[in-house]
């Protein structure tokens, strides 16, 4: 096979990457999750600021307020009343390899075709996977600041975004590691602890068992089946169990015993411009018969108040 043929085929084959697999892969990152998919629908994927890690002012103080009679002097004190959180960005990558086997195979549209499809179908399960660990990772070294650290009293996390916990009242969210039988009423409890104002969570993911057990005590109407229009989360196409303005799912990454309940006004997922898995195109592999790209992700969860999460574990179905 000519040099000239393998690199009109290479070329081809990253055609249809960048046009359809890619656009593919993108709507597949959130698709495959709840709270990645009611993120999107609510406008909360974001493209923040490339030039700057991320950060967001924090009201970490009132300013001097009272009442008064008369002539009064008031206090006229310049008082510090915001903070500044900071975070990295964090990476995640897909790493494609092609022998120059299948790039021979792939020389006829068709046969293009069948390897550009494979490879779909091949990266939406690595990357959706991916994904999905990363909403409950802790930061860890490369991995991202996902809910686990977000939803935390600074036990575990003394410090999110730069800022330490135990200086902020509203940076500790509710957590609760009781061992006990998952109820309806202990939900509600956690709710009502990660309110404030008119503010609550509306979002809550645990495990597939924990959400059988729910569904078992739930009322009926309280219980939406995917695709039903009068709930806003059922309608992405996940089964629903309604509490109280609390839409719980199942996740298959959320760790055993866990519930996590979130108020998505208040998460985000900021991603770097150009990089919402991104194709990188091919390159000769030096030494090899072979090729290889990769998809690349750039960006951070941001839990811009973790007041408003909680955090429930050890809790048995």
């Amino acid at each position: 096979m000519a040099l000239h043929s393998i690199t009109q085929t290479i070329d081809n084959v990253g055609a249809a990457i960048t046009t359809v697999i890619q656009p593919y892969l993108v709507d597949a990152t959130f698709n495959d999750f709840a709270f990645l998919a009611v993120m999107e629908d609510r406008g909360r994927v974001t493209t923040p600021d490339p030039s700057f890690d991320l950060s967001w002012p924090v009201v970490a103080d009132k300013l001097n307020t009272g009442t008064y009679k008369g002539v009064f002097r008031f206090p006229g004190q310049e008082k510090t009343v915001f903070d500044r959180t900071t975070l990295p960005w964090k990476q995640a990558y897909c790493d494609v390899l092609v022998s120059g086997a299948d790039v021979m195979k792939a020389r006829g549209p068709y046969a293009a075709f069948q390897l550009t499809d494979g490879l779909k179908q091949a990266a939406r399960m690595s990357i959706a996977d991916e994904m999905g660990k990363q909403i409950y990772s802790d930061g860890t070294g490369t991995d991202f600041d996902g809910i686990v650290i977000g939803a935390d009293d600074g036990v575990l996390y003394p410090t999110y975004a730069g800022i330490a916990r135990s200086s902020l009242v509203g940076w500790r969210a509710y957590v609760n590691g009781a061992s006990v039988p998952f109820t309806l009423p202990y939900l509600t409890k956690a709710l009502g602890k990660a309110t404030v104002g008119n503010d609550s969570p509306d979002l809550a993911v645990t495990t597939q068992d924990l959400w059988n057990t729910a569904q078992n005590r739930a009322q009926t109407q309280q219980i939406f089946d995917k695709n039903d229009s009068r709930n806003n989360v059922a309608n992405l196409g996940f089964r629903v169990i309604n509490q109280l303005g609390c839409n719980i799912v199942h996740d298959s990454k959320c760790p055993d015993t866990n519930i996590f309940g979130i108020t998505i006004e208040y998460a985000e997922l900021g991603v770097m411009p150009d990089r919402m898995w991104a194709w990188t195109g091919w390159e000769k592999v030096p030494g090899a018969d072979a090729f290889q790209a990769q998809f690349l992700f750039m960006g951070q969860f941001l839990w811009r108040l973790p007041r408003l999460f909680f955090h429930l574990y050890n809790v048995q179905a």
